[in-house]
């Protein structure tokens, strides 16, 4: 789960206070290996890469507890066929690619962690590279599209043909960092009004910040394209929580995370603060504290931050209905923000099962053996989480699963405008 603590110092100096009681009591690591010291690093075989990249995960991957990959035989197995590549290389003086690609898939594909992303490159020919992502093969499994590509896109173009049609009014596309937002607004059968907000990934405190400091230096309407889109996406938000919030006619809230790829936690304050009585419990956490694959930390808990809000309303003692939507797409705290607001009395998850990459990604790596490894400019670089994250209340994780919905409704059955209507159906009734 990305996130962006604001005490993360002292957090920092508390864990790190925590390790050196620990470490005065625990066995040492099964390995002695720091995959991020430069002369660990250089190889100059295709065995030693990957003997390096199963190194790395072995003390740095933060799943063994419950991954039940044989990482021991997936060295047994796959060590004397790099080998072999490595023979071959001599003989012939080219790569054999396809057994690479094949072999790194092998190795990283059965991994639990699905924000995982390995990305290995041809030592000799840099230009060639594999990249293996977990949740991406798990996700073409599952079938959920029936050869329909998920893309933001089709949501965009869903939303503009019902305000064609008279049934939405939806506001311009808002920019900030990467991520793209809209605010619609639909009026139901009896007249009530439905606040909707779509946005490819949380950066929703960050945005308000940036748009209030755009407005403090320059007032005037002389501002640059990317500063009116970040205008506009911040103003996508307060047009939300102020609809959701304060409108006396308002017949239901419809979050959309469909195609949404995380973002800071802080924004959980926002999407479930809001429209929470009281700070409510919404997820423990743990570190890696060794490099032995069963060390950890001892588990923290995370509580939804209910402070400084654009606005408070309580839904469920109004009984107006609160709908996240969900796919195959949903990642971190999209997923994360879903299962929190799925616990309120009135509201429901529609759509799909979530990718289940939960896992947070606020690396300690100077402190703990946790997390990514490598460099994107080198010969590999492996991205993972950096923490467990798993649902408060409960003792196992959703990693590798995913969020199931209340209602399931498949991309391949009903496209993007089914579930969104599936959505309204329920708001209606």
């Amino acid at each position: 789960m990305c996130s962006n603590r604001s005490n993360i110092f002292l957090f920092s100096i508390f864990l790190l206070l925590t390790m050196l009681y620990l470490s005065a009591c625990r066995d040492e690591g099964d390995v002695s290996f720091n995959a991020n010291e430069e002369d660990k690093l250089l190889y100059h075989t295709y065995a030693g890469q990957f003997e390096t990249l199963w190194k790395g995960v072995n003390t740095r991957y933060v799943f063994w507890s419950d991954d039940t990959t044989d990482w021991d035989e997936i060295y047994t197995s796959l060590h004397p066929q790099f080998e072999e590549l490595d023979e071959a290389y001599k003989q012939t003086g080219q790569l054999d690619t396809e057994t690479f690609d094949s072999l790194y898939t092998v190795m990283f594909s059965p991994l639990l962690d699905h924000h995982l992303v390995a990305v290995i490159r041809d030592l000799h020919n840099p230009s060639f590279r594999v990249v293996v992502s977990p949740a991406v093969i798990d996700r073409a499994a599952r079938d959920y599209t029936n050869g329909v590509t998920y893309s933001d896109s089709l949501i965009l173009n869903d939303l503009l043909e019902r305000e064609q049609a008279g049934q939405a009014v939806v506001g311009k596309v808002g920019e900030y960092d990467g991520q793209t937002n809209v605010f619609a607004l639909f009026t139901l059968h009896d007249g009530k009004r439905v606040a909707y907000l779509w946005q490819s990934g949380f950066v929703m405190n960050e945005a308000i910040k940036a748009a209030d400091e755009i407005l403090q230096y320059d007032s005037s309407a002389l501002v640059s394209s990317k500063d009116s889109l970040t205008l506009v996406y911040a103003d996508n938000i307060r047009q939300f929580f102020s609809v959701a919030t304060q409108d006396p006619d308002l017949g239901g809230v419809i979050l959309d995370n469909r195609d949404n790829r995380g973002g800071s936690v802080a924004d959980l304050k926002l999407v479930a603060g809001s429209f929470a009585q009281e700070p409510v419990p919404f997820c423990d956490y743990r570190y890696k504290d060794g490099q032995g694959r069963l060390e950890y930390t001892p588990w923290f808990n995370e509580m939804v931050d209910t402070t400084h809000l654009l606005g408070h309303r309580d839904l469920e003692a109004e009984g107006i209905p609160y709908i996240v939507l969900t796919n195959a797409c949903s990642v971190s705290l999209a997923e994360i923000s879903a299962a929190v607001i799925g616990q309120f009395s009135n509201a429901r998850i529609v759509g799909e099962r979530t990718t289940g990459g939960t896992g947070e990604i606020i690396s300690l790596s100077s402190l703990l053996y946790d997390g990514s490894f490598g460099s994107l400019e080198g010969n590999h670089y492996v991205y993972m989480s950096s923490a467990q994250v798993r649902l408060a209340g409960q003792h196992g994780l959703i990693e590798g699963v995913g969020v199931l919905p209340d209602l399931i409704s498949l991309t391949k059955d009903v496209g993007y405008k089914g579930q969104l209507d599936k959505a309204l159906e329920i708001v209606n009734n």
